[in-house]
């Protein structure tokens, strides 16, 4: 079962070491703006739960997105 584990995680290391090769023409310029978009807050844990939000609601502040699929 380790042995399985094992395998994975080097797996996994490997493909991260592939797609994290030098993309210089992908990183963003300091300060260059992103496009804006709105999707439905669905966490039912949010302050803003059910309603429809945009990176621009969190200007100065730092964010992170996720999107995920599950079935």
């Amino acid at each position: 079962m380790l042995r399985r584990y094992t395998g994975l995680l080097v797996l996994a290391s490997t493909l991260m070491l592939v797609s994290c090769k030098d993309n210089a023409t992908n990183v963003p310029d300091p300060g260059e703006t992103r496009p804006d978009f709105t999707a439905l807050d669905v966490n039912p844990n949010s302050a803003t739960h059910g309603e429809m939000v945009s990176p621009s609601d969190y200007i100065g502040s730092i964010s992170a997105y996720y999107f995920g699929h599950a079935t």
